[in-house]
């Protein structure tokens, strides 16, 4: 690559996150895996290149979905991960927050300490 005689070193990269996150992606798709849940997401990145549209549950995307799952457990078995990836996705389960009261941790700024919490709730009030 460095002298201009190949484009690229690979067509797909693997992308594991401690034990909560796998990611696989080629020139155009991606499919992210959270194992602990077994819930998958899908991203056209040519379309989408910012992955806002989860693409996972629908149909004319199956292919895309399989072909990506293999692709993932054959970096798996290349760099030794034993992560189980789920091969169906679940909807997580919805936690309601509402009447929660939000603390926000030594390390926020201010900034985001003023537009989020409540003013008692700074570090050290």
């Amino acid at each position: 690559m460095w002298e201009g005689r190949k484009e690229k070193v690979r067509d797909s990269v693997f992308l594991p996150y401690i034990q909560s996150q796998r990611a696989v992606r080629d020139e155009r798709w991606k499919l992210i895996a959270y194992p602990e849940i077994s819930y998958l997401q899908l991203f056209d990145l040519e379309a989408d290149p910012g992955e806002r549209t989860n693409l996972i549950s629908r149909a004319e995307h199956a292919e895309h979905v399989q072909r990506l799952l293999k692709l993932m457990q054959q970096w798996q078995a290349k760099v030794g991960d034993t992560v189980v990836v789920p091969t169906e996705s679940k909807v997580p389960e919805k936690i309601d927050l509402t009447g929660r009261k939000r603390i926000p941790d030594q390390w926020q700024p201010a900034w985001i300490v003023k537009k989020y919490f409540d003013a008692e709730s700074a570090p050290g009030n």
